[in-house]
């Protein structure tokens, strides 16, 4: 079985420990301690606190004995209901709580559901949604006093993606949600998935969240609308004003075929790697094609990226002739009088923006149909 791994850089362990507010907590935790980055800063700045270690890794349990010399190590899976019985507290009896969770999917179990519950988000996200990460994360909460503070790096995909929004919506309200820092990318060996770090106050709540870019920028959202999308790139760049696509009443499909299998056709395929062959966006295709329309662009329609993080702020617009389309392109059919006025927009320097605020994803960067609807085009 694969543990979803990815170890915590020293500098961003130390990093994350430094922006916890507490001054001196009586217990700190780090479930999962993996090598020890996040409890060997905590070690070094709370010397009076009693520190509890936990993974399910006998390697990792035997490294933190040997590192952290007065940490508590035990080695047990951190996803089990029992799990403060395992390590002999009780709940909400830890004053911070530090984490980088095991990744991937997860069989759910009515225990992980349990856990959900007694943290008080199984309302806020289907049994279907839920992953080893937001377990992991309702299982700190459980730990937690009220007032105690949760550091933990998260995947991109829970601050952005809106599957999660009831979710985001609950930690806000409910676990004092104040603070979400976007991480370098990169940051992780073996893994090229875009993090962030949250900072938590259980049974709190601030009137605003502060939100921070990797590069520095940080704005203040209303919790009453941060739980949309918990970047600053949106709420700086991503909020239309005045008209947006959706109001134009586009067709918009992505394609029907795989780049693979688009290319076992004898016909010519437009995919990401395409648009740079039309550096002025205007396209000029093959010829007809006898294949279903669901397949096929031609003229008028206008194309965007999908999916691909070098390639998703490009646009083209077919002038003549045809090809089949892949799954990671957009076809996007609008009114003749309105074609003009949407490729301009894509191309804007506010399109690029916009396209470039609302992309997410954990390793490849996806413009989501939604998103696109809200592409301002005035």
């Amino acid at each position: 079985m694969s543990l979803g791994q990815f170890y915590t850089p020293a500098l961003a362990g130390g990093w994350l420990v430094r922006e916890v507010a507490a001054a001196a907590p009586s217990r700190v935790c780090d479930l999962g301690v993996g090598e020890g980055e996040l409890l060997a800063a905590a070690q070094h700045r709370w010397r009076q606190a009693q520190l509890l270690a936990a993974d399910i890794d006998p390697q990792n349990v035997s490294y933190a004995q040997r590192r952290l010399g007065r940490a508590e190590c035990r080695q047990v899976d951190v996803l089990r209901y029992d799990l403060p019985h395992l390590l002999g507290i009780d709940e909400e009896s830890v004053d911070v709580a530090l984490g980088n969770p095991p990744y991937g999917a997860l069989d759910v179990t009515t225990k992980h559901l349990a856990i959900l519950r007694d943290a008080g988000l199984i309302d806020a996200i289907s049994a279907r949604r839920v992953t080893r990460d937001v377990v992991f994360l309702a299982q700190n909460l459980r730990l937690l006093k009220r007032g105690g503070e949760l550091a933990v790096i998260l995947p991109e995909g829970l601050a952005v993606n809106s599957t999660f929004q009831e979710l985001r919506a609950a930690l806000i309200e409910s676990h004092g949600l104040h603070r979400v820092v976007e991480l370098p990318p990169r940051l992780f060996r073996g893994t090229e998935a875009r993090t962030v770090a949250m900072f938590l106050k259980k049974g709190q709540r601030a009137a605003k969240v502060c939100l921070e870019s990797s590069t520095g920028v940080r704005v203040s959202v209303l919790s009453e609308v941060a739980a949309q999308r918990l970047d600053a790139r949106y709420h700086l760049h991503g909020k239309s004003v005045g008209r947006v696509l959706a109001d134009l009443e586009p067709e918009i499909h992505r394609g029907a075929l795989s780049n693979l299998d688009a290319h076992r056709i004898d016909a010519l395929v437009f995919h990401t790697t395409s648009f740079k062959d039309y550096p002025s966006g205007r396209a000029r295709l093959g010829r007809a094609l006898a294949l279903p329309e669901r397949w096929v662009v031609g003229p008028g329609d206008i194309l965007v990226p999908r999916v691909g993080t070098r390639c998703l702020y490009h646009v083209a617009a077919v002038e003549r002739g045809a090809a089949v389309f892949s799954d990671c392109v957009y076809r996007i059919r609008v009114q003749p009088s309105d074609r003009k006025r949407v490729f301009d927009a894509l191309r804007s320097s506010g399109g690029l923006a916009y396209r470039a605020a609302v992309a997410h994803g954990t390793c490849a960067t996806v413009l989501s149909k939604a998103d696109l609807l809200s592409l301002p085009i005035e």
